[in-house]
């Protein structure tokens, strides 16, 4: 009797997760994950199969599924999931409003995509536009996110991007005495 998920699974699922690129010689220079490149959509019956009867087949999936997410929804699950259960209200309204923000600059961008300079641009254009201070702040809502993101793999361990953007600093006006 054949079962034809192990069938499938063997032949075409665990391979598209492994698949091999090889030089002129036929030799192994890469193992690529071809879910990267193709469109899937897996129902939830097969993906519980994959789960418990081909990990390796189900993990290569899920990872690039988590990989396909866009930034404004990982921000919203963000806002849900951290922000609303771990910050106080006040906190919550302003990380609202900045997440609002962030969505409407990188919001449309899957979570892979971005990257460091896509950040220094963003930081860049926030400063521009109100102060260093006001950018830093953003900036930090956006590290805290990523570090969300990583700990819920949906970002490889230890790649948060944030450190490594140039922080600018406010000029200090100097206050002048009153006058008697």
């Amino acid at each position: 009797v054949v079962d034809w998920n192990e069938r499938v699974s063997w032949q075409c699922y665990n391979p598209n997760g492994n698949s091999r690129i090889v030089d002129g010689n036929n030799s192994i220079v890469e193992i690529s994950n071809n879910y990267r490149y193709i469109s899937f959509n897996f129902g939830p019956t097969l993906l519980s199969w994959l789960e418990k009867h081909d990990v390796n087949a189900y993990q290569k999936i899920i990872e690039e599924y988590r990989k396909r997410i866009k930034i404004s929804k990982l921000l919203d699950l963000y806002f849900q999931k951290h922000c609303m259960v771990y910050k106080k209200p006040n906190t919550q309204r302003s990380d609202s409003f900045i997440i609002k923000y962030i969505k409407s600059i990188l919001g449309n961008l899957y979570i892979t995509e971005l990257d460091l300079p896509k950040l220094i641009d963003f930081y860049q254009r926030k400063a521009a536009q109100t102060s260093f201070s006001t950018a830093n702040h953003y900036i930090a809502l956006i590290s805290n996110f990523w570090n969300w993101c990583e700990t819920y793999n949906y970002l490889p361990l230890n790649s948060n991007p944030c450190r490594k953007i140039p922080k600018g600093k406010n000029k200090k006006t100097p206050v002048k005495p009153l006058n008697d």
